[in-house]
């Protein structure tokens, strides 16, 4: 194993990702303590003399030996002895730093451009989804979404969403199947799905990349502000959430019948 890829089995990091993963809402085995963390498989995105950004795949056991699932981590690896960009994971026995690369806006930007560009790398493709998209030149200013349960969200420019789905399985997710079916039959309303990281081999949905909504509002938050406004006899600040309601009802209608049209020839229309 290389010097650039011997961090992979660095017992320091192993340790590390056993006391980092437990505390992540995404992690499927979240509060349990981890006896080991062991890296499968890793994809390189990006290499500079400086820094090296990877997805990479691990597999996970409890202290009692039992199966704590496997997830999708995205690293950023440094030079030895170099100074870390963003908060540390580990420092790799020939002082490599290992951080959450999510947090490095350059690696992000690094990601979402070889998406952009169609361009396979390392065991993973990076499918540019048509009709494409026109990134600026300009590097890419980047933002978390916010806490989620099963995958995490970065924002681009205000315009991108990047979704990492943290416990990739076999074969394309049914998030990207039913987008690629929705645009494929000219829905309307669905954010416009821009591109696509999958795994050669499993085929597995690692990431995808769509249109940004900033007006989206959760329809929870949105019915519990109506409550809250009625009960404390104000206007609603929902703006009228039953009418609300009733739109975005006639849009599910819309998106179920789109759907039940396709069903037979999609990949869900299987069993």
């Amino acid at each position: 194993m290389t010097g650039e890829n011997a961090w992979q089995r660095d017992p320091a990091l192993r340790r590390a990702l056993a006391r980092w993963l437990p505390e992540q809402r995404w992690f499927d085995g979240t509060g349990r303590p981890l006896a080991s963390v062991t890296v499968l498989r890793v994809h390189a995105f990006h290499r500079t003399a400086a820094r090296l950004g990877v997805l990479a795949v691990v597999a996970t056991r409890d202290v009692s030996g039992a199966d704590a699932g496997r997830c999708l981590l995205v690293l950023g690896v440094g030079t030895p002895h170099a100074p870390s960009p963003v908060p540390l994971l580990a420092r790799t026995r020939d002082g490599r730093p290992v951080y959450g690369a999510l947090a490095d806006a350059e690696l992000v930007d690094a990601l979402v451009r070889r998406i952009a560009a169609h361009r396979p790398a390392d065991g993973a493709r990076y499918v540019a989804e048509p009709p494409g998209v026109a990134l600026p030149a300009a590097p890419l200013t980047v933002r978390p979404l916010g806490a989620e349960q099963s995958n995490t969200s970065v924002v681009l420019d205000e315009r991108y969403i990047l979704k990492i789905f943290r416990r990739p399985t076999e074969g394309a997710s049914p998030d990207l199947v039913l987008h690629r079916l929705l645009r494929d039959a000219g829905s309307p309303h669905v954010p416009q799905l821009l591109g696509a990281i999958e795994e050669e081999g499993t085929g597995a949905t690692l990431a995808t990349l769509q249109t940004f909504l900033p007006d989206a509002e959760d329809g929870w938050s949105a019915a519990l502000d109506s409550v809250r406004g009625s009960l404390g006899g104000g206007p609603d600040p929902a703006g009228g959430f039953t009418g609300a309601a009733r739109r975005l009802g006639g849009v599910l209608a819309d998106v179920h019948g789109t759907l039940a049209a396709a069903h037979e020839n999609s990949p869900l229309g299987d069993g």
